[in-house]
């Protein structure tokens, strides 16, 4: 019976040791977690806005009734650790528009998600690699002057580009005055060999977005150089600029024309939760071909590049997260 009881004893006390063994050891696993968790960083920002303009039915000033409800989502994660750098993002962009009885339309869209790792080799030179994906979210229409659907433009995936490549990224890291970090930032990236996939999903997608030659197989690959600019600038306070801008060239085909897509943001902070945006998009792509309209706004059958820029001011609720 005494053997029993120190037998059972003992069976106690190793438990009571493996127990504490385990809990020591999961301190320690979650000591590592919180350790490599330490490494990221995350900035989510969320802005919905709405705006309503009504008139009566006996109103003397001109205009229409019309609605105009939307959003945009940055989701951004940055992992830093010795002279490793990556950061992830995604930015979207969807609004809608109700003129009158007239239907809800979509007036932007936009899905862009963007890689980039980096190897740190200096102060401010760092070996880096980048992809970047954009695309539409759902069906998308040219809107004509009276605010109705007109000409398809695409969908989901139709286009779809895909940016690849590597080479040097110079970074402007915060720079501190009178023991303040200010929030200006210059980012260069340039990479001389990038390749640039354009696909489509359907035929009056690649009729706008492929050269003939391409049509058929629903892709082309672009070989070239790619330089960009990303730009954040402290204008006064609670007030900010923030720019991106972005140049390619194919080095197959063309070579010295570019691709251009800038894209600015001028963000006015009311307070925590009220902002007022100033968005503007610039683009040129000599493979994107439109419809040319004479002075009349007569269709001449003919079709070509054009340059594309659009505008917007946003009032807004965002949080910040």
């Amino acid at each position: 019976m005494r053997f029993f009881f120190a037998l059972l004893f003992s069976l106690l006390l190793n438990n009571v040791y493996c127990a504490a063994q385990s809990n020591d050891g999961e301190k320690a696993d979650t000591a590592a977690q919180e350790e490599e968790k330490s490494y990221w960083s995350f900035e989510n920002d969320a802005t919905l806005y709405l705006s309503q303009i009504a008139y009566s039915e006996y109103w003397k000033g001109s205009g229409f009734n019309n609605i105009t409800f939307g959003g945009a989502f940055d989701w951004k994660a940055i992992y830093k650790k010795d002279k490793n750098n990556f950061t992830y993002s995604t930015n979207i962009q969807y609004g809608l528009m109700k003129r009158d009885k007239q239907e809800w339309i979509k007036n932007r869209d936009k899905l862009e998600m963007t890689g980039n790792y980096g190897y740190k080799f200096s102060d401010k030179m760092f070996l880096s690699a980048v992809m970047t994906t954009r695309t539409f979210m759902t069906e998308t229409y040219k809107i004509n002057k009276a605010g109705m659907r007109d000409a398809y433009n695409g969908k989901f995936a139709s286009p779809l580009t895909i940016d690849i490549g590597s080479g040097l990224n110079v970074k402007n890291l915060l720079q501190k005055k009178d023991e303040e970090e200010t929030k200006n930032k210059l980012d260069i990236y340039y990479t001389p060999i990038n390749g640039k996939i354009t696909v489509v999903r359907d035929s009056l997608s690649a009729v706008q977005y492929l050269p003939e030659k391409f049509r058929e197989d629903m892709y082309r690959f672009e070989l070239g150089s790619l330089v960009k600019f990303v730009a954040s600038f402290t204008l006064m306070e609670n007030i900010t600029l923030q720019s991106r801008a972005d140049f390619f060239t194919n080095h197959l085909s063309n070579f010295g024309n570019f691709d251009v897509n800038i894209e600015s943001k001028i963000k006015m902070k009311v307070n925590n939760h009220i902002t007022v945006d100033i968005l503007g998009n610039l683009i040129y792509d000599e493979d994107i071909q439109f419809e040319i309209f004479d002075e009349n706004g007569e269709a001449t059958g003919r079709t070509g590049p054009r340059t594309q820029f659009s505008e917007s001011i946003n009032v807004g609720l965002t949080h910040s997260f």
